[in-house]
């Protein structure tokens, strides 16, 4: 599969064949993993993903907001 976009490809797995497994667009993050089978690993895996998205999501929303 070939996305549109391929700067918005931020990994790739291979199982199979080779997919994009995480895309980020401007504030729109995508994935493609299951995380929830992977036990404490994947736990904090899930952690650390959102504790980003919210830094992120964050840095952007507190500038806009002192405009």
């Amino acid at each position: 599969m070939e996305p549109e976009r391929s700067e918005a490809v931020k990994a790739i797995t291979s199982y199979g064949e080779d997919f994009p497994s995480v895309v980020v667009d401007n504030n729109v993050w995508g994935t493609q993993f299951h995380p929830e089978k992977s036990g404490p690993d994947g736990l904090a895996l899930v952690a650390a993903f959102v504790q980003t998205a919210l830094l992120t999501s964050a840095r952007q929303v507190i500038p806009a907001m002192s405009r």
